[in-house]
């Protein structure tokens, strides 16, 4: 990492290569990782460490992993470092050990149900055994996905042929962190980087939006708006 005003970092720690596959393979080596997360979960009581160690070496495993294996896609590698540790953050704070596998992976979408809070833990504790959407509610959420995909695309299209020619090419990135915090052009690349970061969440968007559209069944977008968020909390609501 440089410091502003360095060319060189003061401690340069190089990291070995990923071992890099195809991102099919990725997807069956991380659904593999994910029921091996259900299978610790599930019979943590055998296993002679205390709960809090088990969650530590799960955190370890999927910090450590996308060291390790990777795919050459960008948005795969986002998608595929954030949605493993999410699940199995979650995972960790319900009682798996009462799910079959087939019941823990449909508490899963639970999580981002676009449904008030009791309601998305009732669903994921199985307090209530089944989420209930009526025909229309299911046509709904298959139109609100389909509308969610074509936005998620047209924030790609948007990154690449307008926020991407503005940034400066990959060798160039060490001559932006030479110029002082506040100089305009320091400003404008920080604004322009923190544009190509929300615009390639379009990925998400698409996904989702997929999801949303095969199971018809309603999830809350991951922003609202935060162009306009006047608060912090506003931005991550």
């Amino acid at each position: 990492m440089l410091w502003p005003g360095l060319v060189e970092p003061p401690v340069d720690i190089t990291i070995p290569p990923p071992i890099v596959v195809r991102t099919p393979v990725l997807v069956v080596f991380y659904w593999m990782l994910m029921s091996l997360d259900y299978l610790v979960l599930k019979y943590e009581s055998k296993i002679p460490l205390s709960k809090m160690q088990v969650r530590i070496v799960l955190a370890i495993v999927h910090v450590a992993i996308p060291l390790v294996i990777a795919s050459s896609r960008v948005a795969a590698n986002l998608f595929f470092i954030a949605l493993p540790w999410f699940y199995a953050a979650y995972s960790s704070l319900i009682p798996v050990e009462k799910y079959s596998y087939r019941e823990w992976s449909e508490s899963l979408q639970y999580l981002l149900l676009d449904a008030p809070d009791d309601k998305r833990l009732q669903l994921a504790t199985r307090m209530i055994p089944k989420l209930e959407l009526s025909k229309q509610e299911q046509r709904d959420a298959r139109i609100k996905g389909a509308a969610r995909i074509g936005r998620g695309v047209c924030k790609l299209i948007v990154m690449k042929l307008i926020v991407d020619p503005l940034l400066p090419e990959q060798q160039q990135l060490s001559s932006m962190l030479m110029l002082p915090w506040l100089h305009p052009t320091s400003l404008l690349l920080t604004l322009l980087f923190g544009c190509k970061a929300y615009f390639f969440l379009g990925v998400a968007d698409v996904g989702m939006g997929l999801q949303q559209v095969s199971l018809g069944v309603p999830t809350v977008d991951l922003f609202d708006r935060p162009m306009i968020a006047a608060t912090p909390r506003e931005f991550w609501r």
